[in-house]
C-alpha cells in the first residue's frame, strides 16, 4: 500500500526522469481507488498530453476546471493543451480566469468579461464585496458559459453576509453545473439548516468523495467545522506497478516514507484560490444566528464512507453501532481462537 504523499514523492520523480509513461500508469491505480484527487488527475493529464493523448488531457482538465474553477493551475494546464490543439480563442478564456485567480494584469486582448472577472476577484480579496458583487453580475450578463463568475457572485455575497442571495447563486450554479464542489457544499449546508438532515449528510459524502483531500473543503468550510470529519483522515491504494530504475535514481536521498505514516496536511497544497475573501463564510449557513452551535453534529460514527459514499445514507442509531461492535468483537475473538 502506498500513501498520497509518498504517491507524489513517486509521481515527481517519474516526471523528472521522463516517464510519463509510468506516471499514467501509477496516477491510473491511484484515481482507481481516489476518482476525485484533482492533483494526481492534473498530473495525469500532462503525462497524457506529453504522451500525445490531447483528447484525453484536455478533457480531464476541462472536466477540473468544473469541480474547483478556482484552480489557477488547472485553468492554466487547460488552456495550454487547448492551444496545443490549435483552439486558441478557447484557450484564450482560460488564461484569463487562470491570470485572475492570480490577481495578475490581464493581455490588453482579454475579453470585457474577463477583466470584470478579474477586477471582482481583486474587490474580494481587498474586501470590498459590495464592489465585487456588482462586477460579478455583469459577468453573469455577458455569460461566458464558465461555473466561475457564479461562485465569484456567491462568494461575493457570502462576504457581504447577505447568506440568502449566495444560495440562489448556488442553487443556480448547481443546475447548470452540478459537478462543481462549492455550489454542492452550500446547498448541503442550507439542507442541513433546514433541517433536511438525511440529504444534507448525503450531499456533504459525495462532496467529500469527489475531493478526498479536502482542498476545497478546507477553503470553505474551515478545518475546525465539525463537518470536517467526514472526510478520509488518510488516503491509501495499491499500485500495480514497482519503481523503475530510472525514476529511483531520482529519488536518491528521498526515500519514502511507511506508508499511512499520516496525510493531516493534505490540503495544504499550494491554492492561491485559498486567499479569496468569504472562505469561511459558507459555514454561517449552518447557523440561526451568530455563535449558535450548528444545526446537528455529525455522530462520531459517521466518518467518511468511501470514494463511493452517498449512494445511499443509512440512518443509524447509536444500537446499530453497538451491535455491529458486538459482530465485529465476535469475529475478532473467533480468528484468535482459531
Amino acid at each position: 500500500m502506498t500513501d498520497r504523499a509518498n504517491l507524489l514523492l513517486v509521481l515527481n520523480a517519474a516526471k523528472l526522469a521522463g516517464r510519463p509513461d509510468y506516471i499514467r500508469h501509477v496516477a491510473a491505480d491511484w484515481l482507481s481507488a481516489w476518482p476525485g484527487d484533482r492533483e494526481v488527475t492534473r498530473l495525469l493529464a500532462a503525462a497524457e498530453g506529453e504522451l500525445g493523448f490531447e483528447e484525453l488531457a484536455s478533457g480531464r482538465l476541462a472536466a477540473l476546471v468544473v469541480v474547483d474553477p478556482e484552480d489557477p493551475v488547472a485553468n492554466q494546464a487547460l488552456a495550454a493543451i487547448l492551444r496545443a490543439q490549435g483552439m486558441a480563442a478557447r484557450a484564450r478564456i482560460f488564461e484569463c480566469c487562470a491570470l485572475a485567480l492570480r490577481l495578475t494584469p490581464l493581455p490588453e486582448q482579454a475579453p470585457v468579461w474577463a477583466v470584470s472577472m478579474a477586477e471582482a476577484l481583486a474587490a474580494l480579496r481587498s474586501g470590498h464585496s459590495d464592489r465585487a458583487r456588482r462586477l460579478a453580475g455583469e459577468v453573469l450578463v455577458a455569460d461566458p458559459d464558465l461555473p466561475l463568475p457564479t461562485l465569484i457572485a456567491m462568494k461575493a455575497a457570502l462576504a457581504d453576509e447577505q447568506p440568502e442571495a449566495a444560495l440562489a447563486h448556488a442553487e443556480r450554479g448547481a443546475r447548470r453545473w452540478p459537478e462543481t464542489l462549492a455550489f454542492r457544499l452550500v446547498q448541503a449546508l442550507h439542507w442541513i439548516r433546514q433541517g433536511e438532515n438525511a440529504r444534507g449528510v448525503e450531499a456533504l459524502h459525495r462532496c467529500a468523495a469527489d475531493d478526498p483531500t479536502a482542498a476545497v473543503a478546507y477553503r470553505y468550510l474551515g478545518g475546525e467545522n465539525p463537518y470536517m470529519r467526514l472526510w478520509p483522515v488518510s488516503l491509501v491504494a495499491s499500485l500495480s506497478r514497482p519503481i523503475p530504475a530510472d525514476v529511483a535514481a531520482v529519488l536518491g536521498e528521498n526515500r519514502l516514507a511507511p506508508a499511512g505514516a499520516g496525510t493531516a496536511a493534505l490540503a495544504s497544497e499550494p491554492d492561491p484560490a485559498a486567499e479569496l475573501a468569504a472562505g469561511v463564510a459558507i459555514s454561517r449557513l449552518l447557523h440561526e444566528a451568530e455563535g449558535e452551535e450548528p444545526a446537528i453534529q455529525p455522530k462520531p460514527w459517521e466518518a467518511f464512507q468511501g470514494p463511493d459514499a452517498g449512494a445511499a445514507v443509512k440512518n443509524e442509531t447509536a444500537e446499530d453501532v453497538r451491535q455491529e461492535l458486538q459482530r465485529l468483537s465476535v469475529r475478532l475473538n473467533a480468528a484468535s481462537a482459531a
